[in-house]
């Protein structure tokens, strides 16, 4: 059983919604009191070249922000308490290495402030 909130869940239920509602619409309308979540493989593991894992994204910053970022603002938003960053690259620099994302975008402009994991 899930217990948010006032509402008990069975998991079933819970996997339904997984698959029909986005993660930050569930954190929103279900959960409103504090929920550890993960926000996984920040940023561009969707955009691999040829959709291989730990890959390279080959996209300009402002395709980047726009197609892969909205999941991971949005989740910071709605309060996710951690963020794993991806172990692919982005234009040929590892994500975990990439201070202009994590340190610039993710923590000063995002204000992320909780906590980073990271995928190796």
């Amino acid at each position: 059983m899930l217990n948010c909130s006032k509402h008990a869940f069975d998991l079933s239920f819970f996997f339904v919604l997984l698959i029909f509602l986005p993660f930050s619409l569930f954190l929103s309308c279900f959960c409103r009191k504090k929920v550890a979540a993960c926000a996984k493989h920040f940023v561009g593991d969707g955009g691999t070249t040829k959709g291989i894992n730990e890959n390279n994204t080959v996209i300009d910053k402002h395709g980047l922000l726009s197609i892969h970022m909205p999941a991971y603002s949005d989740s910071i938003i709605k309060g996710v308490s951690t963020v794993m960053v991806s172990y692919s690259s982005w234009n040929g620099e590892k994500m975990h290495a990439n201070r202009e994302l994590i340190t610039g975008f993710l923590k000063n402009t995002l204000k992320f402030k909780v906590r980073f994991t990271f995928q190796f």
